[in-house]
Formats: C-alpha cells, structure tokens, sequence
C-alpha cells in the first residue's frame, strides 16, 4: 500500500515556475473571483458613480456660491456708489418769493430759486413740501424745474442755478416763517426756512 501511494505521488508531473507563480497570484489577490462575482463588479462601478456625482454635486455648488458671491459685491457696490453720490449733492437756496396772485390761483404760488452748489452732476428735483406748523402742502416737481432762463431742465450741474413754481393751496400770511422742504432723485433732503 505504501508503494502505492508513493508510486502515484512519483506519476504525478512536477509543477512549473510559471504555474506555481500563477496560482500564488490568484491566491493573493482573487482576480477569479471578482471577474466570475458580477456583483463585485457592480460594485466598483456603482462606487465609480457614486463618487463621480458627489463631484458635479461639488462643483455646481462651488459655482453657484461664487456667482451669489458676485452678485452681491456687485449690488453692494453699487449701493455704496449711490450712497456716495447722495452725500456728495447740496442744494443751495437762493430765494423763496411769495406772490398771491399768480397763476390765476386764489391761493398763488411759490417761486423757489436754487443752486447746486455739491460736487456731483445730474441733480434732480423730485418734490418739494412748502409748510409751517399747522399745515403742509407738496408738489411733484418731475419735469417742472427750470433753467433761470425759463428753459425746462431734467438735471442741474455742478454750479447751475434755476427755479421751479409752487401752486399752494393756502394764502401765506405776511410776517409768518415757512419751511420749504425738497427732495432730490437720489433721496437728499434739504430745508429752507423763510418769511412770507
């Protein structure tokens, strides 16, 4: 029985380099197993995928919070710029002149003369508010104000000098002090007190 068993183990073919390598290859690392297992294949795709999308997921967040990021410098830019302009505006009041019966109005109107005496062009008159302590009126001055040569203007340079016209809707009392109240386009307020 021994000789059996020796004989057959004498039969079988002596193992090569190559096959030896091969198979202690295949033990380490179980390639077999991975390409006959679809579901290990399936696998790394999925996680390939997963991956690749986490990615686009990342970028379209980056780019999305790099153009709020823009928008709002830009907006906050341009807030900053119109606060400028508006602290750079002054109007000087020249005169007020009172005349009770012009325009046919019971009541007359009130000439203002002004100046832009501030160091930025384009201002505009937006309305004005003629009032005292128990009453007020106001006026839409839009396309109203004009050049002291009578000539309509939409704006006043720097140094330019004109006029607009208030009907109002009370006579002034002779000796009383008034408040004229305007309001330029970029949100200004400026007041002048007179005597009627």
């Amino acid at each position: 029985m021994k000789l059996n068993l020796q004989h057959k183990r004498a039969k079988k073919k002596p193992k090569s380099n190559k096959q030896a390598l091969a198979r202690s290859i295949f033990a380490v690392v179980p390639v077999r197993k991975l390409i006959k297992n679809k579901r290990a294949v399936s696998a790394v795709i999925s996680n390939m995928i997963l991956i690749a999308a986490v990615i686009v997921v990342g970028f379209v967040a980056l780019g999305y919070a790099r153009s709020t990021s823009n928008n709002y410098v830009a907006e906050y830019g341009q807030t900053v710029n119109s606060d400028i302009a508006k602290l750079k505006e002054t109007i000087a009041f020249e005169y007020a002149f009172y005349n009770a019966t012009r325009y046919g109005s019971a009541n007359g109107s009130l000439t203002v003369f002004l100046m832009n005496a501030g160091s930025i062009n384009d201002i505009t008159i937006k309305n004005s508010a003629v009032s005292n302590s128990s009453w007020s009126t106001t006026f839409n001055c839009t396309g109203q104000t004009k050049f002291l040569n009578s000539t309509l203007t939409s704006a006043f340079d720097i140094g330019e000098e004109g006029y607009y016209i208030q009907p109002l809707n009370t006579t002034l009392v002779s000796g009383t002090v008034y408040t004229v109240k305007i309001l330029t386009g970029r949100g200004s307020t400026f007041v002048y007190n007179f005597a009627a």
